[in-house]
């Protein structure tokens, strides 16, 4: 096992963070450009629902996300996406 070097704990004072030196950093910061598939994403807007589901359903679902190494509700997203693309109802 190495030796690792204790960290530095950092003092800021009171007088770092004046009125002043926030405007400053304010105007200089500058924004970098956003590539367009990310602004397509933050658009996209998601809607929360409650679904009642059988309890030995939710476990199938939530052992098949956690086999797959996603969360549950991408699991539902993909698993209702799918099923409704391919029109199997």
């Amino acid at each position: 096992m190495s030796i690792a070097k204790i960290p530095v704990k950092r003092v800021i004072k009171k007088a770092d963070f004046t009125e002043e030196a926030a405007k400053e950093f304010i105007k200089n910061k500058k924004s970098s450009p956003q590539p367009e598939w990310l602004k397509n994403i933050r658009t996209r807007t998601k809607k929360q629902v409650l679904i009642n589901l059988d309890i030995g359903l939710l476990k199938k679902v939530d052992m098949l996300a956690k086999k797959s190494g996603v969360s549950r509700a991408a699991l539902v997203n993909y698993l209702l996406n799918k099923t409704i693309d391919d029109e199997k109802i």
